[in-house]
């Protein structure tokens, strides 16, 4: 998942947030004028949410853009393994692990021949 993928999710967790929100107002305005405002407060307060959110966000991106990295979601063992290899292969130095055992064998293989 990139960064403009999690903006719009929770570009979408606002909307939905907000038409909630409208939703419980209507219910409640329905009984007198002074409810409304009681209500209006929690919705300009995720309203400002989500401009602090989405500003957030945007700073991120470029602060990404600037370091020219890349953000890679591990979504399988397959792929963890790929990149643990990938990461022993780039080694230039030294490789430094921590954790507890690897039954990965091709990664130990790869770690004891460098």
């Amino acid at each position: 998942m990139k960064i403009p993928e999690i903006k719009s999710i929770i570009e979408l967790i606002s909307v939905v947030a907000i038409s909630a929100a409208m939703i419980m107002l209507e219910y409640i305005l329905k009984d007198s004028f002074k409810s409304y405002l009681d209500v209006l407060f929690p919705i300009i307060l995720l309203i400002i949410f989500y401009i602090f959110v989405s500003r957030r966000i945007a700073r991120l991106e470029v602060y990404l853009e600037r370091q020219g990295t890349s953000i890679t979601y591990i979504e399988d063992s397959q792929m963890l393994n790929r990149e643990f290899m990938k990461a022993v292969d780039e080694a230039q130095k030294r490789i430094v692990t921590t954790g507890g055992k690897s039954t990965n064998v091709d990664y130990l293989s790869a770690i004891e021949g460098k």
